[in-house]
């Protein structure tokens, strides 16, 4: 199964709309990302360390999608949430990443 990473860069800190920012990468593995790491995004003609820095800015989600290189087989579509560095401390925690894992708390 192919592994297919998604960067959404947050336009402002409401979280209510992003912009993708790199066309979608094709994974061996599934992708590892957790909230509040430092992320590199940038033109792969570029040097790595002129790429902008961004901060994962909400929980990955994973969907399964048809697989678009491979007709017939299913693919899991893994969107990475980001914030701009610089916008960062702007940004609140979201509801999602304060809520325990299987409900409340007792």
């Amino acid at each position: 199964m192919n592994y297919y990473l998604r960067f959404l860069r947050y336009d402002n800190p409401s979280r209510q709309t992003t912009t993708q920012i790199h066309p979608d990468i094709v994974q061996a593995d599934l992708p590892r990302f957790g909230y509040g790491h430092i992320v590199r995004v940038g033109d792969d003609a570029d040097d790595p360390k002129t790429w902008p820095v961004y901060i994962v800015a909400h929980i990955a989600h994973m969907k399964q999608i048809a697989d678009p290189k491979e007709a017939g087989k299913n693919a899991l579509l893994y969107t990475v949430y980001l914030a701009r560095y610089e916008e960062w401390p702007q940004f609140k925690l979201p509801e999602m990443v304060l809520e325990p894992i299987g409900g409340e708390l007792k």
